[in-house]
């Protein structure tokens, strides 16, 4: 306990003066096909939403603010809507609810082409609530179809009412080629706050679909709440979990994958430590570079904390005058 109480101190000191400046949670950035080109290939689309304008199937449609494509040309009948009927437009242009869990449509025109596959990829954004991955498909004459493939982008705890932000990405493959598609999925409950879709969709007359590669990249070493980065945050959950000696996840802080958060873990996040997104970490640098220090100098000041910690926490003496050293006290 007296070492965790120790690095209490001395992250919040720290993490203070790391926080000036510092932007809120953003989000991965909605990514583009490989396995065809966006605005290219024919018999492919694209739909992007970041500002919703309706929550209902009720005209006017949602059209995508941020853009959209097809080639060949196809009649502008895209939408968003939610069918739950509880849903209001928040001042960002978010779809909400906080009564219902949402139940979203996602309207996609295409070609209606003979045979061969197509490939869907669907990118979604949501705050507070999160999806309910399992009501997520696309019905064609009956038949539910769900996705081949799916990836967390990136994920992050909200403050004020809660919840978290999520970013995923989906893949489907659909037989054939029909002249409209419906993507549906709910909430997992109610306060879901629907921010962002992109909806790329490519048919190939070939026997086989095209296959998408998952966008999801390796963690970030040191990188304990996968957001892509190893800063603070990684370091607090560790320090959190630090002694925990069975059963640890990476998101207890075990970073070296052996069940337990000890020292080693701890080395890991110091030698990544600022990886991935020093500007995050740092702020703005026109108000805060003079009250941040460098990383560096940061996990120095942290690692005698550490060390100073242990060498006066976790020598204990059992009743028998025996002298032990405890690395959990």
């Amino acid at each position: 306990m007296f070492i965790r109480s120790a690095l209490i101190v001395v992250v919040v000191l720290f993490w203070q003066l790391a926080m000036v400046g510092r932007a809120g949670a953003g989000y991965s950035g909605f990514v583009e096909p490989t396995a065809w080109t966006r605005g290219v290939t024919a018999n492919s689309t694209y739909q992007e939403w970041d500002v919703f304008t309706s929550t209902t199937i009720d005209p006017p449609l949602n059209a995508p603010d941020v853009g959209s494509y097809s080639l060949p040309a196809l009649p502008a009948i895209h939408d968003v809507s939610d069918a739950s009927g509880a849903s209001f437009l928040t001042g960002g242009g978010n779809i909400y609810s906080f009564s219902t869990p949402l139940d979203v449509d996602i309207v996609l025109p295409n070609f209606a082409s003979v045979g061969g596959w197509t490939t869907i990829t669907l990118q979604t954004v949501t705050q507070g609530e999160v999806m309910d991955l399992d009501s997520l498909r696309i019905v064609l004459d009956s038949v539910a179809y769900t996705p081949v493939d799916n990836a967390l982008l990136y994920t992050v705890p909200l403050g004020g009412f809660g919840g978290v932000q999520e970013d995923r990405w989906f893949e489907f493959h659909l037989p054939g080629n029909a002249a409209l598609y419906t993507i549906e999925f709910s909430a997992a409950g109610s306060s879901l706050s629907l921010d962002k879709i992109a909806v790329d969709t490519a048919w190939t007359s070939n026997s086989t679909p095209m296959d998408e590669p998952s966008p999801l990249v390796p963690p970030q070493e040191g990188d304990v709440d996968l957001d892509g980065d190893v800063d603070f945050q990684d370091f607090l959950l560790l320090q959190v979990g630090y002694g925990n000696t069975s059963g640890a996840a990476r998101s207890d802080g075990d970073l070296d994958a052996d069940g337990d958060v000890d020292f080693q873990d701890f080395l890991v996040l110091q030698v990544n430590f600022g990886a991935g997104g020093d500007a995050d970490f740092i702020g703005d640098a026109s108000s805060a570079a003079t009250l941040v220090p460098e990383p560096g100098t940061l996990f120095m000041a942290i690692t005698a904390a550490l060390a100073l910690a242990i060498s006066a926490g976790a020598w204990r003496r059992r009743s028998s005058g025996r002298t032990e050293f405890d690395p959990y006290r």
